[in-house]
């Protein structure tokens, strides 16, 4: 019986110290611990020891190998034996051995350790840890496109790889890299490098055979001019941005797919965002003072393309260097900004200040709905309806893409979701259709006003300083709002009736041809003060009107302010409104005192802008609602066309 047997036949379970499992296991254990020998010898003043990596594992392979490493398998295997003690099925021999004392085996002898077997560093994936594998298939398939060109260290070596394929590929890298006790934060830094991408911003090649596509790749040599442009980005990448991915629309999405097309279209933002730099090529342009001239700047795509990335170059017709950010500034490192020639050049072109740019690059969301509708309706598009699909990222919505439906319906839907996802969007009814407060369409946002932006200070607007009262929404009755109703009069009739210092300003209102005494212009209306005169007035209006009566319509109309807020010290506004007009159904003078009744109102105008000036301020910045009453003004909602 072996002297490793006890009681009868129950063999000893040795510590596995073969080639195959012994001295794996020791060398895996050599390279866990080898950053904390590293930082022991640091310590200890003899690093220099550790610097000559030869010499490091030779010794390491004569530990192993030798008395010490057997010595330390034994002191494993008394390690296993008190952690699996406690449930009664392992027992210690005496030697050190792991014993199964239910199982009988025939003897045997523990399989000595070979001689001069060399440490090998991981070379397979199957050594990662878990965690950095998650990370790894985290970040592909959540982080990065569908499908990616694999660059070459030069460039022209190219591969197309599916995500899976990229998964592979980066755990490979990983695993020849010293990646043993990273931290976790380590680990996916170190994820986040090796899986850098370039992405290209172009205009497609006009005319036949036009640019590469997916569907060609294999006889992409057929065309030269397609092909030339996908080495050319690929070299930049790789040469002049250290990247081995790239991602360009045109060969890297299988439009044959639905499915596909639809992820891509929802996802182009963030891959933009991303990216570790968007190479922007200009194929019209061969210097900067020609840039503002390039087709680039008119198509629809790219204005997300220009919005999104944190970091972009822009290279000329011949692909050399044109521009590229600024350095990022120590305080703000993440925002974008290009030098003042080029930004010039983007500002012709799009009307796009610096400060906007600095806006998109520090927050998405932060440029307001209707600038980003007003510089989308000045672009073309092919499909009208990627006049709406463009601009999902920007504002960050998501809709299904469905060609065929139109311009009108897809932008509809693109509003409604808006208006169903995000808690602040007033500035959606910023707009010049006079009469809808949802245009027909996006090309009514031309005309929007600047009146709320806040650019300067880097702020999106005005409008989305505090939240609705109440829940915006649209219905088939048309845009359920919220609305404070302020009584105008109209000059021409009352300005005599109204006593002196009662109204400070006059008003003109924008409205159908039937408003007005002549086809000269809009009519002009007074806004009372918020004093007791003017409560005196509201308060004898009635009596007063029934004298005169009410035989021409328009006489008092209604401003029904949209950009107001509720707060424990009552109803408040700015002194710059955006409003929507009423007239009064009924041919009588309304009772302002009592309260006029909404069912009475009918919707005059689209959203309309008005800035008071603060020396004249009427008053109306902070109302109770006994204020309200006594100057004719209520709190109601309504559905709006």
């Amino acid at each position: 019986m072996s002297k490793h047997q006890v009681n009868g036949n129950n063999p000893a379970v040795s510590i596995p110290t073969s080639n195959a499992h012994g001295l794996a296991l020791l060398a895996g254990l050599v390279g866990f611990i080898r950053p904390y020998i590293n930082m022991y010898a640091t310590a200890a003043g003899v690093s220099h020891a550790l610097q000559d990596c030869v010499d490091f594992d030779s010794r390491a392979e004569r530990l192993c190998s030798g008395t010490q490493g057997h010595e330390l398998l034994s002191a494993l295997g008394k390690f296993f034996q008190e952690l699996a003690a406690p449930n009664g099925d392992i027992a210690d021999n005496g030697g050190g051995k792991l014993v199964a004392p239910d199982k009988a085996v025939p003897d045997q002898e523990p399989i000595p350790v070979e001689q001069h077997v060399s440490i090998a560093k991981p070379i397979t994936t199957e050594y990662l840890s878990q965690t950095i594998v998650n990370q790894v298939h985290q970040h592909i398939f959540n982080k990065m496109p569908i499908r990616m060109l694999a660059i070459g260290s030069n460039g022209p070596q190219l591969r197309l790889l599916e995500r899976s394929e990229i998964v592979e590929e980066i755990k490979s890298r990983i695993s020849r890299k010293r990646w043993q006790g990273l931290r976790e934060y380590e680990s996916l830094a170190l994820v986040e490098e090796l899986a850098r991408y370039a992405i290209l911003s172009h205009t497609w090649l006009r005319g036949k055979p036009g640019d590469v596509v997916y569907g060609n790749w294999k006889e992409r040599e057929l065309n030269p001019e397609g092909n030339s442009k996908i080495v050319e980005f690929c070299m930049a990448a790789a040469r002049n941005h250290g990247v081995v991915y790239g991602w360009m629309d045109t060969v890297c999405i299988d439009k044959s797919s639905s499915a596909e097309l639809d992820e891509s279209i929802r996802s182009m933002y963030w891959w933009y965002r991303q990216s570790h730099v968007c190479i922007t090529y200009l194929g019209d342009t061969a210097a900067i003072p020609d840039m503002h001239r390039d087709a680039w700047f008119t198509r629809g795509w790219t204005l997300q393309e220009l919005l999104a990335p944190r970091n972009m170059v822009f290279y000329s017709k011949d692909w050399t260097l044109l521009s590229q950010n600024d350095e990022p500034m120590e305080v703000y490192p993440d925002i974008k900004t290009f030098p003042k020639a080029t930004q010039s050049q983007i500002f012709q072109a799009t009307t796009i200040e610096s400060e906007e740019l600095e806006m998109c690059s520090m927050e998405l969301g932060l440029l307001p709905i209707s600038r980003v509708f007003q510089l989308a309706c000045r672009r073309t598009v092919t499909r009208e309806e990627d006049r709406v699909y463009s601009l999902m990222g920007l504002l960050g919505t998501s809709i299904p893409a469905a060609y065929g439906e139109g311009l009108p319906a897809a932008f509809k839907r693109l509003v409604r979701e808006i208006m169903v996802t995000k808690t602040i969007f007033l500035d959606v009814f910023n707009h010049s259709d006079l009469d809808r407060l949802i245009p027909r369409s996006i090309s009514k946002y031309e005309n929007r006003s600047p009146l709320f932006d806040q650019t300067s200070s880097r702020w999106s607007t005005e409008l989305h300083i505090m939240q609705s009262i109440e829940p915006i929404s649209m219905t088939h009755l048309g845009v359920h709002i919220p609305i404070l109703l302020v009584p105008l009069f109209q000059k021409i009739v009352y300005d005599a009736r109204i006593p002196l210092g009662a109204c400070p300003n006059s008003i003109n209102i924008p409205a159908p041809p039937e408003w007005y005494y002549s086809n000269d212009g809009p009519a002009e209306y007074l806004l009372l003060n918020n004093n007791l005169i003017s409560a005196d007035f509201i308060a004898n209006f009635y009596r007063a009107g029934k004298r005169y009566g009410m035989d021409k319509k328009y006489k008092v109309i209604f401003c029904g302010i949209l950009n107001f807020w509720k707060s424990d010290s009552g109803y408040q506004t700015s002194n710059r409104w955006l409003y929507v007009s009423f007239a009064f159904g009924s041919r009588y003078a309304p009772n302002l005192a009592t309260g006029v009744d909404a069912r009475d109102l009918i919707q005059s105008s689209g959203p309309l802008v008005l800035s008071l000036p603060s020396e004249h301020s009427p008053g109306y910045e902070n109302m109770q609602e006994q204020d309200l009453r006594r100057m004719g003004m209520k709190f109601t909602t309504l559905h709006l066309q």
